[in-house]
């Protein structure tokens, strides 16, 4: 009879310890859970936030291109308008000099 006392304390000792061991698994999986949620969180509002930052970037890209073709446009045309300048005057000063 001793021997099957110990039996099913040996039983009721190896339950307790199995279900001690269930309880730590499902709080270390509701703290994975957890920690999972909450990278999720951070790298929706990361993502969001990067997405709205390179949407400012190009704007100011572009602005600056356009800023730039708009000087280069410019200078273009002064420098056009210089030169036509010049062929007029040298038109009137060589006929002139001799």
């Amino acid at each position: 009879m001793g021997d099957l006392k110990s039996i099913s304390r040996f039983a009721e000792e190896e339950a307790r310890k199995d279900h001690k061991l269930v309880v730590r698994l499902n709080v270390i999986s509701e703290n994975i859970q957890s920690r999972l949620r909450m990278l999720e969180e951070k790298f929706s509002k990361t993502s969001i936030k990067l997405k709205c930052e390179t949407e400012e970037k190009y704007k100011i890209l572009h602005g600056y291109n356009q800023d730039l073709t708009g000087r280069q446009q410019r200078s273009t045309a002064h420098f056009n308008i210089i030169f036509a300048d010049l062929g007029k005057f040298s038109s009137f000063l060589l006929p002139n000099l001799t």
